[in-house]
């Protein structure tokens, strides 16, 4: 039985869009990380553990704590 090309090209054009998303991620994982080290704060976005942060005042700690979870979260389903 043949596959259906249209298949094929929907699930590479999904690979792409996922693979993109990631890079984006990375890219911005490290600009905030940077950010955080010029400012002289610890460069850990998208490091927290479980959820927990002690970094209260960090202007990106929501993003992070939402960052972090989805990182963790992949890592578990690996």
């Amino acid at each position: 039985m043949k596959k259906n090309p249209s298949v094929k090209k929907s699930e590479a054009a999904k690979s792409t869009s996922i693979k993109s998303r990631a890079l984006g991620m990375a890219k911005r994982i490290e600009e905030v990380r940077r950010r955080q080290r010029d400012e002289g704060n610890f460069d850990c976005f998208g490091r927290a553990e479980a959820g927990f942060c002690d970094q209260g005042g960090c202007f990106f700690l929501f993003e992070c704590l939402d960052v972090s979870k989805k990182a963790w979260s992949e890592l578990g389903s690996a």
